[in-house]
C-alpha cells in the first residue's frame, strides 16, 4: 500500500472519537471522547519494512539516534596488551558493532531484534555455557518476524515473565535456546499489548506513522496548489449554446489556439466580445507549513531539527544547549541498554579466542565534544586556579603540573617526570 493510499484507509485510522457527540447539544463535545485504535501496524511486517527501505522521513527517525549513539568505537584499558589488541581484532572480525546497531535499527522497526550466538560446541537448543565456549561460528542478527517464541512463561513473579524458554526460527524451524538469544526490543510497551505481540516491543513507527505520513504527503499537495496558482478564465461568446449541441471539439481548438498564441507570442488574442482574466493566488508561508509537518516528525522521534533535516530552525536560540542535551541523554540512555549485549559478547568472544576471559574496562567514548573555543576556556579556567592555589601555596609546582599530564599542548610533562619532581620535593622538604 503506497504512503497517500494509506492516508485514506480507515484501516489506518485512531484517533479520539465521541461516542455521544450530537447528542445533548451545548456540551462539551470532548467530556466523552475516548482515544482509540483499530489495529497495531507492528504486526505488519511488509509494511513496516516498506517504510522504512522506502521512505527517507521513516528511515532518518530510525537511524539517525543509533549512529549518532555508536558513532564511536568503545574506549578499552587492560593491562595484558597482547590480549586486548586480538580482542579488538576479532571485534572487527565478527563485524560486532554493525551488528549490535543494525539490531538496534531492526528493534526500532520491527519491535525487536536477535543477535544469535552460534557455537558449534553444542547444539543450539541447549543452554549456552559460555565457560565451555571454544568456537564461536557466527553472531546472527534476525528481526522479530524472522523468530518466534516457542512457549511464553505466564507466571506474572517470573524473572522472565513473558519471555520464551525457546526460540523458534520461522524459515527453518530450529529450535534455540534462550540463553543463545540476546533480544533487544524496540518502544517499550505494556504487558497486555507485549502478550498481545507475542512477548516483543513495539515499533517506533506505531507513534510516529501518522506524523511520517502527513509529512509525506505535504510537498505533494503543495505542489498541486502551486499548480493551481495561475488560472486563465475565458469569456467565450455561445460557449454555454456550443456545448449544448455537442460542438465540445470546436471549443477545445478555439481554447488550444488561444494558449498556444500565449506560450508563443506571449498574447492572447480574442474575439472582441470575448474576456480574459488571469487569476494569481498567494500562497506565502507555504513553505513554513511543510516545515512544521517535518518539525512534528523530529519531535515526535525526539530528534532536533537542526540533526534531523540539516537545516538550523529561525528564531531565538531554537537549538541551543538545552535541546542539545536532552538528545544527548536520550543517546545516553540507548547507550546503557546496549551495556548487558557488549559485555555478554565480549564474554563469548574471549573464551573462543582464549579459553578464559582476562581483566579489562571499557566505556562509550564522549558523546559531547567541546569545541576548540570552549576547550580553550576551560583551559584559561583551571590555569587560573591553578595559579591561585599556588601562590596561597595550597598546592605544589609539581601537584599544578600533575593536572597536565596527557594534554598534547604539554607533551614534556609525563607520569614519569610528575614522580621525579614529587620525588625531589619530598627530599627537600624532609630537611
Amino acid at each position: 500500500m503506497s504512503i497517500h493510499r494509506a492516508i485514506t484507509n480507515k484501516k489506518t485510522t485512531d484517533g479520539f472519537e465521541n461516542v455521544f457527540r450530537g447528542l445533548g447539544q451545548g456540551r462539551d463535545i470532548t467530556s466523552n471522547a475516548r482515544f482509540k485504535t483499530n489495529r497495531l501496524i507492528s504486526t505488519v511486517w511488509q509494511e513496516l519494512d516498506d517504510l522504512y527501505t522506502s521512505n527517507w522521513i521513516a528511515s532518518k527517525a530510525i537511524d539517525i539516534p543509533v549512529d549518532d549513539a555508536l558513532k564511536d568505537d568503545r574506549i578499552f584499558q587492560s593491562e595484558e596488551s597482547e590480549k586486548l589488541e586480538a580482542f579488538k581484532n576479532a571485534l572487527e572480525d565478527f563485524d560486532i558493532d554493525n551488528k549490535i546497531a543494525q539490531a538496534l535499527k531492526w528493534s526500532r522497526v520491527f519491535g525487536s531484534a536477535f543477535l544469535i550466538l552460534v557455537t558449534d560446541d553444542d547444539t543450539m537448543d541447549r543452554p549456552l555455557n559460555i565457560k565451555r565456549v571454544k568456537n564461536l561460528s557466527n553472531i546472527a542478527v534476525l528481526d522479530r518476524f524472522d523468530v518466534y517464541a516457542d512457549a511464553l512463561e505466564r507466571n506474572p513473579l517470573s524473572p522472565r515473565y513473558l519471555e520464551p524458554e525457546y526460540y523458534m526460527l520461522t524459515k527453518q524451524g530450529a529450535k534455540i535456546h534462550h540463553t543463545r538469544v540476546i533480544k533487544i526490543d524496540g518502544v517499550v510497551t505494556t504487558n497486555n499489548r507485549k502478550e498481545q505481540l507475542g512477548g516483543y516491543g513495539l515499533s517506533l513507527f506505531e507513534r510516529i506513522f501518522k506524523t511520517i505520513l502527513n509529512a509525506d504527503a505535504s510537498p505533494t499537495l503543495l505542489i498541486n496548489l502551486l499548480e493551481q496558482s495561475n488560472i486563465d478564465v475565458f469569456k467565450i461568446l455561445g460557449l454555454n449554446e456550443a456545448l449544448s449541441n455537442d460542438e465540445d471539439s470546436l471549443v477545445l481548438k478555439r481554447l488550444q489556439t488561444i494558449m498556444t498564441g500565449k506560450s508563443v507570442f506571449n498574447g492572447v488574442a480574442l474575439d472582441a466580445e470575448d474576456g480574459y482574466e488571469n487569476i494569481t493566488k498567494n500562497f506565502a508561508g507555504l513553505g513554513d507549513i511543510n516545515k512544521e509537518f517535518y518539525q512534528i516528525v523530529a519531535g515526535a522521534a525526539e530528534i532536533p531539527f537542526s540533526r534531523f533535516m540539516g537545516a538550523q530552525l529561525s528564531g531565538l536560540n531554537p537549538t541551543g544547549e538545552g535541546e542539545l542535551k536532552t538528545y544527548y541523554d536520550k543517546l545516553i540512555s540507548i547507550q546503557k541498554r546496549l551495556v548487558k549485549t557488549y559485555n555478554k559478547i565480549d564474554e563469548v568472544l574471549m573464551m573462543h579466542l582464549f579459553g578464559e576471559t582476562f581483566e579489562y574496562k571499557w566505556e562509550f567514548e564522549n558523546l559531547f565534544k567541546m569545541t576548540p573555543q570552549q576547550i580553550a576556556d576551560i583551559e584559561n579556567k583551571n590555569a587560573q586556579t591553578k595559579q591561585i592555589y599556588l601562590n596561597m601555596n595550597v598546592i605544589s609546582e609539581y601537584e599544578a603540573k600533575a593536572g597536565l599530564i596527557d594534554n598534547p599542548l604539554f607533551p614534556t610533562i609525563t607520569a614519569e617526570t610528575i614522580e621525579a619532581e614529587e620525588a625531589l620535593y619530598n627530599e627537600v622538604n624532609e630537611y
